[in-house]
């Protein structure tokens, strides 16, 4: 029942992430302008809130990174653990367990 609790807060957490680097970054963006109109462009106010606004983006390109590597892993993964395709066939084909459950591989084809 645990167990069940964890992984139905993944999905979530995820969405969370991402609403908070978005938030922040519309956070900084206002404080930037708020401190160009009353501190002018180049103030020490608009520089302070250009680079929080630099690090907001710099965080949400590392958290889409992440995403899409864990997108992709677990895309890799089930290409490889799908059993009913070529290379499920072939990888079963290509090798056999001695008597003492070690695997060797063949090197022919025809052989089966």
């Amino acid at each position: 029942m645990i167990a069940l609790a964890l992984f139905a807060g993944a999905p979530h957490a995820k969405a969370d992430a991402w609403d908070d680097c978005n938030r922040r970054i519309a956070y900084a963006n206002w404080q930037l302008h708020e401190a160009i109109e009353d501190h002018g462009y180049d103030s020490r106010q608009a520089r302070h809130w250009r680079h929080e606004l630099h690090e907001e983006y710099e965080r949400q390109e590392r958290l889409r990174r992440k995403y899409s590597n864990d997108q992709w892993n677990r895309e890799w993964r089930d290409r490889r653990d799908d059993r009913n395709g070529y290379y499920a066939d072939r990888d079963r084909n290509s090798w056999y367990e001695d008597q003492y459950g070690r695997r060797h591989y063949r090197r022919d084809r025809d052989d089966d």
